[in-house]
């Protein structure tokens, strides 16, 4: 028995159990018992939330240089023509010299690039899709990408808009070729990282958020009610641009200024990667935004001519009162909002893309990229999540039981049942406390997947049972032997089953998510733990 307690395989058995206890860390608190785990909604009580995105993917056929020349008829009342094309640039004329005025009411009324080699003509640099995509965004007054869905382009509109109102913004100059409508899968998986970092930073990790399909995105709120859960997702961050009064020392913060609020963001732009700048993320402030911002960092000395001053004075963003980003304005940055010419597009530079994708989230301080509405929704009472408990737990126990009635009918060994229920519930514990140590939240599916990993675990443990029995009563070699034939046996069954998990682990079907990944860990919890200490065990046991 000494040398049985001492075998590393039942030893690495018993430690495991032991970490599991400690993750999982039962108690009593208030009458009840309480443990580190965490339930889903239908165990916890609680609310969940499916939201649909409004948006639609196109394709549109059209002539975007006419389309930039009427824009243009528009604002100046009078005919302008293409002068010259290629594929860089067009060329416009205008039928009467052009004033300074109508010049830079061009410039700031159509938010294009245009130069003006002289006052009748009207140079631009441009790209067919990029005049369509302006085109599209100033008639709907929302976000619009070129993005890839099933190998082919599209144009994603990030508002609820109408093929038929497209096509009444384009006339007889263009046409919409491809309608789909809903957003791209990665405008979804964007939302769904806004909403979960939203969430994180209101203190509410436990939440559960997920893609459900391509299409939508559930949020699940275990021990919140319906109204919370509709207040919480709707509810955005509070994101405010101050100015640092100082170097901060170690362990001391510094007075900040201040400046405006993520209202006067108008648009923030995905991460990019400027030739010699490194990865950062552009925003453009509102107009209002935009002269506060400059007559703040000229007041403070944010713009200063000395790049020490502008390092001792830099521009910190913050995301409900904790900082998340801090850097002094470059040099050419504060050459423009000195001298005026600033008009509110800057690129806040932060180096990596983990830290640009992480920054653009913040700036949107929780404002979604396209507008969520509420198409499912249901809550489930805690007395009720309380009894589903009772009833998993009575499960689990009574699954246990009638293992060890069968075992015991099947081998009319009374001494192989304990070993076996031992390990079977030895499985189980260290399969919750792998759960509790990652902070996997145990939904229905996922305590599925335990009771599913104690059936494949005894499966296997009867394989070996019965290598031994049989082999016991033929007299078939040695019992490491016959041992060793069960576990090539078992190795191939569960190599099997984890290939067969996998695609539902990565699928975006978020139900059967859990499901996949706690069958596949007590897999391997049991051919890397379990099984070879039931084995040990068994070998004592049946060679005594």
């Amino acid at each position: 028995m000494r040398r049985l307690v001492k075998d590393f395989r039942v030893l690495l058995l018993i430690l495991a159990v032991i970490i599991s206890l400690l993750a999982i860390s039962p108690h009593y608190s208030e009458g009840e018992l309480q443990t580190n785990l965490k339930f889903g909604i239908e165990l916890a009580g609680g609310s969940f939330i499916r939201l649909a995105l409004e948006g639609c993917m196109v394709q549109i056929e059209a002539d975007a240089d006419t389309l930039c020349e009427q824009q243009m008829e528009d604002l100046l009342d009078r005919p302008v023509t293409v002068l010259a094309t290629t594929e860089e640039f067009v060329t416009f004329e205008s039928t009467s010299p052009l004033t300074e005025e109508e010049q830079t009411a061009l410039k700031d009324g159509l938010g294009l690039p245009f130069t003006f080699p002289d006052q009748n003509t009207i140079r631009l640099e441009r790209s067919e899709d990029g005049l369509i995509i302006w085109f599209l965004r100033k008639e709907t007054n929302s976000e619009v990408w070129k993005v890839k869905y099933q190998g082919q382009e599209y144009f994603e509109i990030r508002t609820e808009v109408t093929q038929e109102k497209l096509e009444s913004f384009f006339g007889d100059l263009g046409e919409v070729t491809a309608y789909i409508g809903k957003v791209s899968p990665e405008t979804t998986k964007e939302t769904r990282r806004i909403i979960e970092n939203k969430l994180n930073y209101l203190g509410l990790q436990d939440i559960k958020v997920r893609v459900w399909g391509e299409d939508y995105i559930m949020v699940d709120m275990a021990g919140k009610s319906l109204e919370e859960a509709r207040n919480i997702v709707s509810k955005p961050g509070k994101f405010e641009i101050k100015i640092k009064m100082g170097v901060e020392e170690e362990g001391e913060e510094v007075e900040a200024v201040f400046v405006v609020s993520g209202a006067e963001i108008a648009r923030v732009d995905p991460a990019s990667n400027p030739p010699g700048q490194g990865w950062g993320v552009p925003f453009q402030f509102t107009d209002k935004g935009a002269e506060i911002f400059a007559e703040m960092c000229i007041e403070y000395g944010a713009v200063d001519t000395d790049q020490t001053v502008r390092e001792e004075h830099q521009v910190a963003m913050y995301l409900d009162d904790q900082e998340v980003f801090s850097a002094p304005i470059a040099a050419d940055l504060a050459t423009n909002i000195r001298e005026g010419t600033y008009k509110g597009h800057q690129v806040a530079i932060t180096g990596t893309f983990e830290n640009a994708r992480e920054l653009e989230i913040h700036l949107r301080a929780g404002a979604l990229p396209v507008k969520p509405k509420i198409v499912g929704e249901g809550e489930t009472p805690p007395e009720l999540g309380r009894q589903f408990m009772r009833q998993v737990i009575q499960a689990i126990i009574g699954a246990i039981l009638a293992v060890g009635v069968i075992i015991y009918i099947r081998y009319r060994y009374s001494r192989i049942v304990f070993p076996l229920l031992a390990c079977a519930f030895s499985e189980t514990v260290v399969v919750l406390g792998f759960a509790a140590l990652i902070g996997h939240q145990l939904d229905l599916p996922s305590l599925a997947g335990v009771i599913a990993t104690l059936g494949t675990g005894v499966d296997q443990m009867v394989i070996i049972t019965d290598e031994v029995v049989r082999g016991e009563v033929r007299r078939m070699g040695g019992l490491l032997q016959r041992v060793s034939r069960a576990f090539s046996i078992i190795f191939v069954s569960a190599a099997t089953t984890i290939i067969a998990m996998i695609p539902l682990a990565y699928m975006q079907l978020g139900v059967l998510r859990g499901f996949a990944i706690i069958t596949i860990a007590g897999i391997f919890i049991g051919i890397l733990i379990t099984r070879p200490a039931y084995g040990r065990l068994i070998t004592y046991v049946l060679g005594k």
